[in-house]
């Protein structure tokens, strides 16, 4: 795997089909989970600055957004196809004033309005009984299930480490991943996962994201189904928990959490066919 910069960087990695095939749901499955023996996955990274400040003639970068292409190309003389992608903040704490950072998040977006509420929380700082987990599309129908619509009066449990620990550094926050379905199969998503970690976030930092299944963000208007959510989600927990992700759980709103500061499992221990 090449090295790579941060900006239009690319990972290189070949991905043969694992020893253990899962059952195809169809022949036409099957058939295209064999061409992709042998192929090439390459991820390109674009770098978006989402906020600056210039305050006393400085030029502190508070947080920046990466976009990561998964690209698939059976040979030199193919066209790149798109595979997948994820999404990622990179939260340059040690820029940050610690008195006005939650202000900045919530302004962006509600996902990072969860994330700063949660980095709150992790440095100590009492609940503000102002800051409410409102409309957040990956959250917000679970927390209502619950009969709560903010996260005042929880307790904090967290499995990533020592809090001092892992927030003495930077957050890189997966806003999204997602691999198309003729892709699926080959942990191309924990490839996604790990490389961004790896790529974009700092050294002693934090990797966080919340566990999500897509399909149940299409149910808006829905009756939920409880159950099917949970067995979806517990999956992804599981999946992710392989690279060395373990739970915060902040009242209702579960993410998953790991410091580039200890010693995790490897990609290649974990996925030894995308080396292959």
């Amino acid at each position: 795997m090449a090295s790579s910069s941060i900006t239009n960087a690319a990972h290189r990695l070949r991905v043969d089909a694992p020893q253990t095939e899962p059952q195809a749901k169809s022949s036409a499955v099957s058939v295209k989970k064999k061409e992709l023996k042998g192929s090439d996955f390459s991820i390109s990274w674009t770098c978006k600055t989402e906020l600056i400040d210039y305050r006393a003639g400085g030029e502190d970068i508070y947080v920046h957004f990466f976009v990561g292409t998964l690209q698939y190309q059976k040979s030199e003389n193919d066209e790149p196809k798109n595979a997948g992608c994820i999404k990622a903040y990179k939260i340059n704490l040690h820029t940050f004033d610690c008195e006005d950072f939650y202000e900045h998040l919530d302004a962006m977006s509600r996902d990072l309005k969860l994330v700063a509420l949660l980095i709150k929380k992790l440095q100590g700082d009492e609940d503000d009984p102002n800051n409410e987990i409102d409309n957040n599309p990956y959250g917000q129908a679970i927390i209502e299930r619950m009969g709560r619509t903010d996260v005042r009066g929880y307790d904090l449990v967290n499995e990533a480490g020592e809090a001092d620990e892992i927030i003495g550094g930077d957050v890189l926050y997966i806003d999204h991943i997602e691999v198309k379905e003729e892709f699926r199969g080959f942990n191309l998503g924990l490839f996604l996962l790990d490389r961004a970690d790896n790529t974009l976030n700092g050294p002693m930092s934090l990797c966080l994201l919340i566990p999500y299944p897509l399909q149940h963000l299409e149910r808006h208007g829905e009756a939920w189904k409880q159950a099917e959510f949970e067995a979806d989600r517990e999956k992804i927990i599981k999946h992710y928990k392989r690279l060395g992700f373990k739970k915060i759980q902040y009242g209702p709103k579960t993410f998953l959490g790991r410091w580039n500061g200890y010693v995790n499992p490897s990609l290649k221990s974990v996925c030894p066919e995308l080396f292959a």
